[in-house]
């Protein structure tokens, strides 16, 4: 990808018109922006967008985590259930989510993600500038958010040695009011803008600076995808892990193809609920980072390949430990990845509906070089060294359950076996995102 290397200051916006405006710290209730999701449209990765002439036609779709500006007084207008807002786009996220949801089908199933994408025939995808209508309830507030340099973005200097795309932005608040600092010319006191307070921090959650922004002067925020604060803390540290990896260093936000949730807006649909997903890292040949090969993907796209981003963390943390102690030109030290997430509807592998849980293959000597097909841990190129080193880098990050039949492992904690011979060939574990060992391994 090539890269528009435009070196901005951020403190740039504090010299706008420095000899010509006053400015003043102030609290103020206006937002800079919204971001778009959907309102009681299941699980579509968009929302409409009416027509500015004709409010009663649908001329383009509004991708979930669109940011929009919508003017202040018409925000607060009315708050009637049919209320629609006109609003113009001021950046959308990457496109790459939704073109794996409009391609990717199963083995025999039916096109897994294409549901997410339906009734987009014959619309536009708006784009930054397109105008138009869309319901209030369909907008979030920025502050449910922080914000995330995404590919083929500025790239902003700030204090320190720091990856600046996997760092995030957010509004400074206080008792839900924005702190700003509103700058007013001289000679007119009526002609003013404010300058909104910007917190910057790292993957590791410390900030690093903060500065009051001109958001509307600078257009940095054309260039960044919001990631919602109740996902960030595991979604940034594997941005962080993934762009240490050789092959993977110019991966950003816009590559994980972060799945939205399924929006619960009535009770019937609380069993088909699809939490926030980000797909794990892979390249066109199914290899992965930490010395990783996803060797079975249900399609080309790699549509089985999606976690919940903190389990994700996690068993990237697994992989990083095991990995040290591995040789890397080892053929026996290569991960062998099998299925990730399948929604219980595809009717297939429904153990691993939550995006919690992930198989391996047992590792192996490097006697064979084939790895087109699997082994159990009875075959004589089973490796029990190197397999109870990895499962007890999974134990370390946090696994729970691990399954695999081997009954000679000697692991840190208690592995658990079937007896119908199901975890012959490959280990099944888990990452629950609530567990405190988990969120450690990702800190």
């Amino acid at each position: 990808m090539a890269w528009r290397l435009v070196l901005i200051l951020l403190l740039v916006s504090n010299s706008i018109n420095a000899n010509e405006y006053s400015c003043i710290q102030a609290q103020i209730t206006e937002a800079p922006f919204y971001v778009s999701d959907e309102y009681k449209q299941g699980d579509r990765l968009y929302e409409n967008l009416r027509s500015v002439d004709e409010p009663s036609k649908i001329e383009h779709y509004l991708p979930r985590e669109t940011l929009v500006k919508v003017e202040p007084e018409l925000f607060e207008y009315s708050d009637h259930p049919s209320y629609r807002l006109p609003i113009r786009v001021i950046s959308t996220p990457s496109e790459k989510r939704e073109e794996s949801a409009k391609g990717v089908s199963g083995r025999g199933q039916k096109k897994r993600f294409l549901h997410t994408m339906k009734g987009i025939k014959g619309l536009k995808r708006a784009e930054k500038g397109t105008e138009g209508f869309v319901h209030k309830k369909s907008l979030r507030k920025v502050s449910e958010y922080v914000f995330v340099l995404k590919g083929d973005a500025p790239l902003f200097k700030i204090p320190g040695n720091i990856d600046q795309y996997s760092m995030s932005l957010s509004f400074d608040m206080t008792d839900d009011l924005f702190n700003v600092e509103r700058c007013c010319l001289k000679d007119d006191e009526e002609t003013c803008f404010d300058k909104y307070k910007i917190k910057i921090k790292d993957s590791f959650g410390n900030e690093v600076a903060n500065e009051y922004m001109h958001v509307d002067g600078c257009g940095m925020f054309d260039h960044v995808e919001p990631i919602r604060k109740d996902i960030a803390d595991s979604v940034l540290p594997v941005l962080r892990k993934v762009r240490d990896q050789q092959g993977f260093w110019g991966h950003t936000v816009g590559d994980l193809e972060l799945l939205s949730p399924h929006q619960t807006w009535k009770r019937s649909d609380s069993d088909e609920v699809r939490p926030t997903l980000s797909k794990f890292p892979l390249n066109s040949e199914g290899l992965g980072p930490f010395n990783t090969y996803h060797y079975k993907p249900d399609d080309k796209l790699n549509s089985d390949a999606y976690l919940l981003p903190a389990t994700q963390c996690a068993f990237l943390s697994a992989l990083e430990e095991f990995n040290k102690n591995c040789d890397e030109d080892n053929p026996g030290c290569l991960v062998q990845i099998g299925n990730m997430y399948h929604h219980k509807n595809w009717n297939v592998h429904v153990s691993h509906w939550t995006g919690m849980c992930i198989d391996v293959r047992p590792l192996r000597t490097d006697v064979v070089g084939d790895y087109s097909n699997g082994l159990t841990y009875r075959s004589r190129a089973y490796s029990r060294e190197r397999t109870t080193k990895f499962i007890n880098a999974l134990f370390k990050a946090g696994a729970d359950p691990v399954i695999f039949n081997d009954r000679k492992i000697k692991a840190s904690k208690r592995v658990l076996r079937d007896s119908k011979g199901i975890h012959d060939n490959h280990i099944h574990f888990c990452f629950k995102p609530n567990s405190k060992i988990v969120k450690q391994a990702c800190d």
